[in-house]
């Protein structure tokens, strides 16, 4: 299964994916009412846990694409009136500054375009069969696994993008440290 430039270009088709990921726990999480709640508490939490973690790691990358696609949309729409600038030699450094965002922000763009292309298949095969119910493991895999995909469609395309602007990262922290 790959993944189009219109799937890409919008956010809600990671998150819809993930949601039929997320179907199974979501119908074993119903099965459980009244006094089995208490009879079930430690496999409730965890799938309360389980299915909350999911939930914000699938949002978090598709807000990620969001944001990266608005952000390389607008970078390059308030950058092209400054390219003119680039004629006269006191004003050129605007113009080359203009364009090494834009090609920073395209380099992300196919970075997260890429990450997003392999993680769509990995979604899919992350979740458990229609008719399965899910356990404590698969639960778990699924979180931790989601959790992964967010990690990594966050920190590539950053990453990328700092090795093209020439702000490498050169120690195990900076690849750890927040975005600013």
């Amino acid at each position: 299964i790959t993944m189009t430039s219109d799937q890409f270009l919008s956010p809600g088709t990671v998150l819809a994916e993930s949601w039929k990921v997320l179907t199974p726990m979501q119908n074993h999480w119903n099965t459980i009412s009244g006094l089995g709640i208490l009879w079930y508490a430690g496999p409730f939490v965890m799938y309360l846990i389980s299915l909350l973690a999911s939930t914000v790691a699938f949002f978090l990358i598709s807000l990620h694409v969001l944001t990266a696609v608005t952000t390389y949309k607008l970078i390059g729409l308030f950058s092209y009136p400054l390219l003119a600038l680039g004629i006269l030699p006191a004003t050129s450094f605007i113009a080359k500054s203009c364009l090494d965002g834009v090609i920073a922000c395209a380099v992300r763009l196919g970075v997260l375009a890429l990450v997003c292309s392999i993680i769509l298949p990995l979604i899919q095969r992350l979740g458990l069969p229609e008719g399965m119910t899910p356990d404590f493991w698969s639960a778990l895999s699924t979180a931790a696994g989601a959790n992964l995909l967010a990690i990594l469609s966050w920190k590539a395309p950053a990453y990328a993008q700092e090795l093209f602007a020439g702000r490498i990262a050169t120690a195990a922290g900076d690849l750890l440290a927040d975005e600013v």
